[in-house]
């Protein structure tokens, strides 16, 4: 992670269904998304990305705008197809509550789960 923020102040790190990882300056955190019963991931990675970006247009801090990105994410995979499950920006702040963002120092990835 050092060498990745090297680059800049901020960082997200995607991690599929084991959340995100994201640098703000010197803090690290992670976040973990809501449980949901995954259809299909198609799409999932775009959505998160989509609820990042709409968060922080939005003027929510990196960790929380993470949170609301976990939480496009997540929802987009519970229908099939890549545009079905995807959410309207109340539901995903809604999902958004259930994320779980803690501060890591140092930032370790969570191992991958079976």
């Amino acid at each position: 992670m050092a060498a990745l923020t090297a680059a800049g102040p901020r960082l997200v790190v995607k991690l599929g269904e084991r959340g995100a990882l994201c640098a703000d300056g010197p803090r690290r955190y992670l976040a973990s998304p809501p449980p949901v019963t995954v259809a299909d991931t198609t799409g999932a990675g775009d959505c998160f990305n989509a609820g990042v970006i709409a968060g922080l247009l939005g003027g929510l801090d990196l960790p929380a705008a993470v949170a609301l990105g976990c939480a496009a994410g997540a929802a987009s995979t519970r229908a099939p197809g890549g545009t079905a499950g995807c959410p309207d920006l109340p539901a995903a702040r809604a999902l958004a509550m259930a994320v779980t963002v803690r501060e890591v120092t140092p930032a370790p990835l969570p191992p991958p789960q079976a």
